[in-house]
């Protein structure tokens, strides 16, 4: 989130320079904060695995694994493509935003991820009462960031953010695949 609206806000009052050195400085001032006022972490027994390729070679002998990586990993490699590569020069470029609006519709992207990884647990958690698994909600959220997938590429004459928010929402569903798993 920090890195869009703000930053954009901020950059109206200094240059890039500015800005990594506000956030060196607030960098410094977190450490510092770490470092004097969080107390000493109690000191933990470490178990020591026995072998770690025999927990990766588990991981990756697991049916059910095996079957919610293609779709879950292709959704999550898209996400995070188009969100951090192609959001902002798409907005500018093709919808004709500005700079400003372009961080606005980036800033309202980023906070709806984080609203929706809430939201989708507990909406998963609800359906699951209803008999709908927890994996279904998570192919039906994917179809949904699919659906808004093809409506961007379409580029109706609606403003951009009616799109990239809710694919934005959508786009969190294949996090649900960890529970299914854990």
């Amino acid at each position: 989130m920090a890195a869009t609206y703000p930053v954009q806000l901020a950059l109206h009052f200094t240059d890039w320079r500015g800005v990594f050195m506000g956030i060196a400085a607030l960098t410094t001032i977190v450490v510092l904060a770490i470092l004097f006022v969080a107390p000493e972490p109690r000191r933990i027994a470490t178990v020591r695995a026995a072998n770690p390729l025999r927990g990766v070679a588990q991981v990756f002998s697991n049916r059910q694994f095996l079957q919610m990586i293609p779709l879950g990993s292709a959704a999550q490699g898209v996400n995070m493509a188009m969100s951090g590569l192609w959001a902002g020069p798409w907005l500018r470029d093709v919808s004709g935003l500005s700079r400003d609006e372009t961080a606005t519709v980036l800033f309202g992207m980023a906070t709806m991820v984080t609203v929706s990884v809430f939201m989708l647990g507990a909406l998963a958690e609800r359906l699951t009462r209803v008999g709908l698994s927890i994996l279904d909600t998570a192919r039906i959220g994917i179809a949904g960031f699919i659906f808004f997938e093809c409506l961007i590429i379409a580029n109706p004459p609606v403003h951009p953010a009616m799109l990239w928010l809710p694919y934005a929402f959508c786009a969190t569903a294949p996090t649900l695949f960890y529970s299914v798993l854990a």
